[in-house]
Parts: C-alpha cells; sequence; structure tokens
C-alpha cells in the first residue's frame, strides 16, 4: 500500500505513528504538500492520502475515492487555523491576498469573504507576485503575529452550525480497504481525539475570548460540515460538480 501524507502541521496527531505503522506492514510513505497529496492520489502515484475537501471535491467525475471515515481533521469555531487580516479604513473590499489561494483554508476563506462580507467581485491576488495592494489578507496565523479580524473555521461554524472539515483519509477503489480502518485508525495519537483552542488576548483588552475544537476522529456532525463546505464551494464555483459523499464501507 502507498500512503501520502499533507507536510502540515495540523495533520500530526492522526499521523503520529505513520512512519511505524507503514514499515510494519511493509508499506510506502510519502509526504508532499496539500496539492502534492491530492495529485500523488489522482495520478495513482499512492492508494490512499490525506487530501482537503476541495481535493476530493475536485476528483468528482474524474477519479472515485472513498472516504475512510475514522481519523481526520475537523474545525469547530474559533481553532486560529486560518485568519483573515484587513488593513485600515477599507470602505469596500476589492482585492484578497494570498499566499497560497489554491489551498483549502485560503480558498475558503475567500468564499467566507464573498458568501458574508459583499466581496463577490473582488480579485484574488497572489502575494509576494502580484504588485497591486489587498485590502485583506488570509493567511495561517505566523506564532508572534497578531491574531487575524476574522477566523475562518469560525465564520463557516457560524453559517454551516457544523464543523469545518479540514483533511480526509481518501483511497481509491482499488485499494485493499480490508485492513485500511484498522491502520489508518493504528496511526493516529489514541490520546489526542480533540484539542481546544482559547484565543491569547492581553489582560488589558475589552475583548471575549474566542474559543473553539479540533477534532480528529469522523463524527455525524463532520460528515454534515462535508456536505455544507462542498455545497459552498460548489455554488462559488471552486467546484466543476457537486460531488456525492462517498464513505467507505467495511464489516465491523
Amino acid at each position: 500500500m502507498r500512503i501520502a501524507i499533507p507536510e502540515d502541521a495540523l495533520v500530526a496527531p492522526i499521523v503520529a505513528r505513520a512512519e511505524t505503522v507503514c514499515a510494519e506492514r511493509g508499506w510506502t510513505l510519502r509526504t508532499s504538500t496539500e496539492q502534492g497529496c491530492a495529485e500523488l492520489l489522482a495520478n495513482n502515484m499512492v492508494d490512499v492520502a490525506l487530501v482537503s475537501p476541495l481535493a476530493y471535491g475536485r476528483a468528482a467525475g474524474v477519479v472515485d475515492y472513498n472516504i475512510v471515515p475514522g481519523p481526520c481533521v475537523a474545525l469547530a469555531d474559533f481553532t486560529n487555523t486560518a485568519g483573515i487580516y484587513f488593513t485600515q479604513n477599507i470602505a469596500t473590499i476589492t482585492h484578497i491576498g494570498a499566499e497560497n489561494p489554491d489551498n483549502f483554508m485560503e480558498q475558503m476563506g475567500v468564499v467566507i469573504l464573498r458568501e458574508r462580507y459583499e466581496a463577490e467581485d473582488a480579485a484574488v491576488l497572489t502575494l509576494e507576485r502580484d504588485s497591486i495592494a489587498a485590502d485583506c489578507i488570509v493567511a495561517r496565523p505566523t506564532e508572534d503575529g497578531p491574531t487575524a479580524t476574522l477566523d475562518v473555521s469560525e465564520e463557516f461554524s457560524d453559517l454551516a452550525e457544523c464543523p469545518l472539515p479540514a483533511y480526509l483519509w481518501v483511497c481509491r477503489l482499488d485499494a485493499d480497504v480490508s485492513v485500511l480502518p484498522e491502520a489508518l485508525t493504528d496511526m493516529a495519537d489514541p490520546e489526542i481525539v480533540e484539542h481546544t483552542v482559547e484565543e491569547h488576548v492581553h489582560l488589558c483588552d475589552d475583548h471575549f475570548v474566542r474559543e473553539g475544537r479540533i477534532h480528529y476522529r469522523w463524527s455525524d456532525d463532520v460528515e454534515e460540515g462535508l456536505l455544507a463546505v462542498l455545497n459552498l464551494l460548489y455554488f462559488h464555483q471552486r467546484l466543476p460538480n457537486l460531488p456525492d459523499i462517498k464513505l467507505l464501507k467495511f464489516d465491523a
């Protein structure tokens, strides 16, 4: 079996033992970017990969995948995973900047701005390539940087009333599905099934502290969130078709 995982700290709790499990089973483990994992899976270079809902949706009608309902990453309310930072004194949003506009969380930031903040006609700029100044930026937070004005997962949770799935295990139809659920579960840290996130604010700030959770296991709420995010991506023309959610069926 050939496995691909993204180089993203967000997935660390569900791939904590990936190297060990793959070595024990004689499987090949590859790491790549978020988009690289999707390409490896689409081009039959791996059998199983951790991919975003965006990658899963884009494969609809091209390659048939099954979602393995087990370890995953889903963001509920404020998680400080990706944020929207505004420049001062803007009246309208005409240009949205992103370091990598094709990454899922940055795409979701753009979608949120268009869905909730009247930015339907805003152009999306690639930072460090386009010279036009952006009115706001969608980005992952930095350790010593400011907290974003808008938190992408919080905005989605408010809109859809369910968590935002960020990464899902997806397999090709010809993968050996008889061993997958157990193996992928073994790869995850059994002690970390949920992580609580709290906004860091100065004690003198007159500000309500935002909170949220990162879920690391599949649930009905995660499935509901996946349906909501696929519908949102399709509505905003990020997907060519609205895909079905195909969950791997296996005997308990």
